[in-house]
């Protein structure tokens, strides 16, 4: 996220496989979002596959809420695929 009161979210907000799907690709991406110092940012509904098994888990972790910043949401029904 590179600016405040960003969103990342599947439209009509599902509860299920239908989610949006944020995949990490490469072996040198740890991070699937970083919200750096960006404040009222949230992410909600969607599924991020951090493709461990195929590249490791590296250094970091799939979503970096980091920086001094307030606000932030994430939604609770964002499951963390590492399969």
């Amino acid at each position: 996220m590179t600016h405040d009161d960003q969103e990342i979210y599947t439209q009509g907000f599902p509860r299920n496989d239908s989610r949006a799907l944020l995949r990490v690709a490469h072996r040198d991406v740890v991070t699937a979002v970083e919200a750096g110092n960006n404040s009222w940012v949230k992410l909600r509904n969607v599924i991020i596959d951090g493709s461990r098994p195929e590249f490791g888990s590296g250094q970091g972790a799939l979503v970096e809420w980091s920086g001094a910043a307030t606000g932030r949401a994430r939604g609770s029904s964002v499951p963390w695929k590492t399969s």
